[in-house]
């Protein structure tokens, strides 16, 4: 059995997709398929959201939690150790932590394979994002991932030591390092499961900045203290990663590092931090592709999703 935890916000999602508005259609038809993998869907949102939330989503279940991110990041996020709180108190082994905005198409065909991941097993999935579902086009998002499905024995080994909200960026680089630190056997399912009404980024690049030098600096002290599965080659791989990319991270903030940069290229402090940890998630994209087995969805299998997602957002009207 399975548990689905997400944080759906009480405003549905703007989406428009082939000159189609979809807003509530569209989170129906998630919520849907949501349903049809596991027999609880929880959304943890703050109690200002779950007042909202009571009544719009009956096949929600909610639990409430009294802090969020209202004043941090300017949003009601709430953190992604809440999530696994509640993760943590279900009686089901498997639970699926999956973004918002995800559509899981073709649900029947991929639950027999999560319901048995075990101990030290998960199962992580890229995004596919749809840009056009008349000309059933779409690519894989290959810098982010949307689900999570997990052990309940292995939810610790991604809980935070900073602030960090469910659905800002860097939460999933967070859940993966950290699963591939601790030496759990990472699987990839098929991004075109995975389905994602495409939209423009909902941050700003000063706040992903900020995000990811506080994720790295959490993740190089893991490595720092020799609290990864040195026996594990993809853990061994990882951690060389992270500690190469904190020396260019550190670099950037070095005064005479600084002055050297704006004379040579006039970039500012933020723009050299910004570009060494886009160099972390490029060179992460690349080890999840060559050792994790990541890869781009099939055109083929891409047209299937986009039948399907159309035909929910049909019957959801």
């Amino acid at each position: 059995m399975i548990t689905v935890i997400t944080s759906v916000p009480p405003t549905p999602p703007q989406r428009e997709v082939d000159q189609n508005a979809y807003s509530g259609l569209y989170r129906m038809a998630c919520v849907d398929s949501w349903n049809r993998l596991g027999p609880r869907v929880i959304s943890v949102n703050s109690s200002k959201e779950s007042e909202l939330l009571k009544g719009v989503l009956p096949e929600l279940e909610i639990f409430s939690v009294d802090s969020d991110g209202s004043e941090k990041v300017g949003k009601p996020l709430v953190l992604l150790d809440d999530l696994i709180r509640t993760a943590q108190s279900m009686e089901t082994d498997i639970i699926a932590f999956v973004n918002a905005d995800i559509y899981l198409a073709n649900v029947e065909k991929i639950k027999d394979l999560l319901v048995n991941v075990t101990p030290g097993s998960a199962i992580v999935a890229n995004r596919t994002d749809i840009v056009s579902l008349d000309k059933m086009q779409g690519s894989t998002h290959s810098g982010g991932y949307d689900l999570f499905v997990v052990h309940r024995d292995d939810l610790r080994k991604i809980s935070t030591k900073d602030d960090l909200y469910f659905g800002d960026p860097w939460w999933d680089y967070h859940a993966l390092c950290n699963l591939v630190l601790s030496g759990v056997s990472v699987t990839s399912l098929d991004s075109s499961h995975v389905l994602h009404l495409y939209h423009d980024f909902a941050f700003t690049w000063d706040r992903w900045t900020d995000i990811g030098k506080a994720t790295l600096e959490d993740l190089n002290a893991t490595v720092k203290s020799q609290k990864y599965d040195k026996s594990n080659s993809n853990s061994k791989a990882l951690a060389c990663l992270i500690k190469g990319l904190v020396k260019n991270v550190h670099r950037c903030d070095r005064p005479a590092h600084i002055h050297f940069a704006r004379m040579m290229s006039g970039r500012k402090p933020c723009e050299l931090e910004k570009n060494s940890l886009l160099k972390f998630a490029n060179k992460l994209v690349i080890f999840a592709e060559h050792s994790l087995g990541f890869q781009p969805a099939s055109q083929e299998q891409i047209a299937l999703g986009c039948v399907e997602l159309k035909m929910a957002l049909s019957q959801a009207s």
